[in-house]
């Protein structure tokens, strides 16, 4: 958690750092590029965050002190997920597996409903401590954090009952081939990097 405006800045470069030494050592340069095309909407919030007259680093900042006392609480909202994204990990036997592989679509289906768990968790810890106002900013900073990464992939994964507990289905964007790395690799760094800020 980021207390007063003087920490906002170098923190969340030191986290950008972290994260683009990771891609930069374990992915190959067209990883490198789905990177650079997947984090923009990352980038973009860090530069508001950097910016002191963004009205969305002003609204972090007024309710700071209230995520402060649910940071117990967010990390294991967090650390939950981050745990089922290692394990699905190391589990996989194939760097490469594309969209339209089954075993790629049950693995990427299970991180969807994983990141809807990760958010209702959040939301309800944080609007029950803090208020609505601030449990839609968390929502905010994770949505734009993992935008377009995580949305593309999960918008046709049904919502409603079964949505997460039925066959896999087949995703989006068929035709496009991800690693696995490279997908687990970017959610691991957006969660990480949302759960500094809230």
């Amino acid at each position: 958690f980021f207390r007063s405006r003087f920490d906002i800045h170098s923190e969340l470069n030191m986290a950008v750092e972290c994260v683009n030494k990771f891609a930069g050592k374990c992915f190959n340069e067209r990883q490198r590029q789905s990177y650079s095309r997947f984090t923009n909407g990352a980038t973009q919030m860090i530069s508001d965050f950097c910016d002191k007259r963004s009205s969305f680093r002003r609204a972090y900042l007024q309710h700071s002190s209230c995520f402060s006392t649910v940071q117990d609480d967010y990390k294991r909202c967090a650390e939950r997920h981050l745990s089922t994204l290692s394990l699905n990990h190391s589990n996989s036997t194939n760097g490469s597996l594309d969209l339209g592989d089954e075993n790629f679509n049950q693995r990427s289906k299970k991180i969807c409903c994983m990141f809807r768990d990760h958010i209702r968790c959040t939301r309800s810890m944080i609007e029950t401590r803090c208020g609505p106002e601030a449990a839609d900013l968390a929502d905010d900073i994770i949505t734009k954090a993992t935008a377009r990464l995580v949305h593309p992939y999960c918008a046709e994964l049904p919502i409603g009952d079964g949505g997460c507990s039925g066959s896999p289905g087949v995703l989006i964007y068929q035709t496009t081939k991800i690693t696995w790395t490279l997908w687990i690799g970017l959610i691991l760094g957006m969660l990480y990097f949302s759960r500094m800020l809230i």
